[in-house]
């Protein structure tokens, strides 16, 4: 097994730790969002990162799991609305 797979092995090992110390120390509907976004911020950093092609389909699956957080926590909404320039 070469380096590369070994750093690949470790930091995956390391995010699921930390996931679960986040996790831990937070009440279940914050954990449920921040597993939820996981995909929508895997498919944003492969397409920033990576340089992977994401169609229209995988784009509005992003923005349909973003619009029931929304819904489902007014406090993102919130923040969403604080963090959108122009909007009040």
């Amino acid at each position: 097994m070469g380096r590369v797979a070994r750093h690949r092995g470790f930091a995956g090992a390391l995010g699921y730790l930390i996931a679960t110390w986040v996790q831990a120390r937070t009440t279940a509907a914050r954990a449920a969002v921040l597993f939820t976004l996981e995909a929508p911020f895997a498919a944003l950093f492969g397409v920033l990162l990576a340089e992977e092609v994401l169609g229209w389909p995988g784009w509005l699956g992003c923005a349909v799991m973003m619009a029931g957080i929304v819904l489902a926590m007014p406090a993102a909404s919130d923040t969403l609305r604080r963090l959108l320039p122009g909007r009040s």
